[in-house]
C-alpha cells in the first residue's frame, strides 16, 4: 500500500471537513484569568492572556531581540529621552484610529491608582504626545509697510488630495517612509484664510525651505516677494519644493554673515529698519534656518523649526539636522534661543508646529 505523505493527507482533511463544524480547545493551568484589564494583575498568567489580546509599542522576536509593534522606530534623542514613531493607519477593533493620545492615556493609567503596574511605570518621568504637528502660518501688519507672512501653509490640495496634497514624488516617498501622513479640512488652506481676512500679503518670509511651509505659495500671486535665507536654497530644499516656487519670480534673500548680533542671539536682521520686527539666524534644522522676533504690544519669539514644541524647548532638545554637523549647530541655536527666553519673560514664545490658541495677528501688530 502506497503512503500518504502527511502534508497531503492533513491537505485533505482541510478540503473535507465542514466549515460550520466547532472544535474545543481545552487547556489546563492550575490558575485562571482574572481580568481582561490589561493593568490589574502583574502575574504571568494574566500577562500571557492579555498579551494576546493588547499589542505593545515594541516587542521581542524569537532570538530576543526587540522589534517593532505599535512603534515603526525609537530614537533616543537625548540621555533621558527616547521618542517613539507610531505605525500609521492602525484601527482599534470598532474602528477608531489609533494615535498619540492613546498611547500617553495608556502609560497614565499604568501608573495610576489601581494598577499593578506601577513598578515598571516608576523609571518614567513622563509621557508626551509630540505629534500631531500644527502646519503654521503667521500673519504680521506693519503700519507702513503692510501685511507680511512667515512661511505658507498648505494650499487647498491638501483637502483635495490627501494626504500629500502638492508634495513632490521624492517628498511624497520620503514622508510615506516615515509613517507621515497630512490632513486639512475644506477652507483651512492658505488662500481661504487670506480671502476670511481680507488680508493681501506683499510677501512671504520663510523659517525654512520645508514643503510643509512652502505648500501655500501655490497659492499667492505672481507679486509676492519670497525671502529666504541666502544659502538656504540648496540641492536639498530645491528638490523638495521646487514645484511649490514655479512660475514665480520674486526672490530675495537675507544675508547673516555681515549682521550683528543680539545678544544672546546670534546674527540678527532689523527686517523694516525700526525694530519691530527682527530676523533671527537659527541654522541646524537646515542651512541657513531662521527664528523671528517681533516687538508688537506683546513681544513673541517665533522659533520656527529651531524648536518644534514647547517640551522640547523647555528639555533643550532640538530637532535634527540634515547631518550630524546641522545638529550640533541646531543646538547651539536652541540654546541661543532659550538664554533669550530666559533673559526676557515678557516675550511670548510661539513654536514651529505646535498650535497656540489666541489670534496671533492681533499679538504681532508692531508698535512704532
Amino acid at each position: 500500500m502506497k503512503r500518504i505523505a502527511p502534508w497531503l493527507f492533513a491537505a485533505t482533511l482541510a478540503v473535507v471537513a465542514p466549515l460550520s463544524e466547532g472544535v474545543t480547545l481545552r487547556v489546563a493551568n492550575q490558575g485562571d484569568v482574572q481580568s481582561m484589564d490589561p493593568h490589574s494583575l502583574n502575574e504571568s498568567l494574566q500577562l500571557s492572556f492579555t498579551g494576546s489580546v493588547y499589542e505593545p509599542l515594541i516587542e521581542r522576536d524569537k532570538n530576543m531581540g526587540l522589534t517593532p509593534a505599535l512603534a515603526v522606530k525609537w530614537t533616543q534623542t537625548s540621555p533621558t529621552v527616547w521618542r517613539f514613531d507610531l505605525r500609521p493607519n492602525v484601527k482599534f477593533h470598532d474602528g477608531t484610529p489609533f494615535t498619540a493620545d492613546d498611547v500617553v492615556f495608556t502609560f497614565r493609567r499604568a501608573a495610576g491608582e489601581g494598577s499593578d503596574m506601577k513598578g515598571y511605570t516608576n523609571p518614567i518621568k513622563e509621557v508626551r504626545k509630540v505629534s500631531d504637528l500644527a502646519v503654521l502660518v503667521h500673519w504680521v501688519h506693519h503700519p507702513r509697510f503692510g501685511d507680511f507672512l512667515i512661511d505658507a501653509g498648505f494650499d487647498d490640495s491638501f483637502a483635495k488630495h490627501p494626504p500629500y496634497g502638492s508634495y513632490t514624488e521624492a517628498m511624497k516617498l520620503f514622508n510615506w517612509g516615515n509613517g507621515v501622513t497630512n490632513r486639512q479640512e475644506p477652507g483651512e488652506d492658505l488662500a481661504a484664510q487670506l480671502v476670511r481676512r481680507n488680508v493681501h500679503p506683499k510677501g512671504v518670509f520663510f523659517t525654512h525651505l520645508h514643503p510643509d511651509h512652502t505648500g501655500g505659495v501655490l497659492a499667492l500671486g505672481p507679486q509676492t516677494e519670497l525671502i529666504f535665507g541666502r544659502t538656504e536654497a540648496s540641492f536639498l530644499a530645491r528638490a523638495a519644493v521646487a514645484n511649490h516656487f514655479a512660475g514665480k519670480t520674486k526672490f530675495l534673500s537675507i544675508d547673516f554673515q555681515s549682521a550683528p548680533a543680539l545678544a544672546p542671539l546670534g546674527p540678527s536682521v532689523d527686517l523694516f529698519g525700526d525694530g519691530s520686527f527682527w530676523a533671527i539666524s537659527v541654522p541646524g534644522h537646515t542651512d541657513d534656518d531662521m527664528a523671528f522676533l517681533i516687538n508688537g504690544k506683546t513681544p513673541t519669539l517665533l522659533t520656527g523649526d529651531a524648536s518644534h514644541f514647547a517640551w522640547a524647548f523647555q528639555a533643550g532638545v532640538a530637532p535634527r539636522g540634515w547631518d550630524k554637523d546641522g545638529t550640533a549647530r541646531g543646538y547651539k541655536s536652541l540654546e541661543q534661543l532659550r538664554a533669550f527666553a530666559k533673559a526676557h519673560p515678557n516675550v511670548a514664545v510661539i513654536y514651529g508646529h505646535e498650535l497656540v490658541r489666541f489670534k496671533l495677528a492681533s499679538q504681532t501688530k508692531p508698535h512704532v
